[in-house]
């Protein structure tokens, strides 16, 4: 469950790389009981999902500023 969070989360398929962060919201997880919320929390908190989120941001200040917005 936790593969596919992040998957949709960062909006691309999963490779090795990302696979520690797996392992580690998982972990995570479990001391909670692998509560749904502690599942999403450990996505919102992991690297790949606020760089994600970094560069949405930005690409979407650069659309404005140059008036290309939909």
């Amino acid at each position: 469950m936790t593969e596919k969070m992040l998957t949709y989360a960062v909006g691309r398929g999963l490779d090795f790389h990302d696979k520690p962060v797996v392992r580690a919201v998982t972990r995570e997880a479990a001391k909670k009981d692998y509560r749904f919320s502690a599942i999403v929390m450990g996505v919102v908190k992991s690297p790949q999902f606020r760089m994600r989120a970094n560069i949405a941001a930005s690409e979407g200040q650069e659309a404005r500023a140059t008036g290309t917005a939909r």
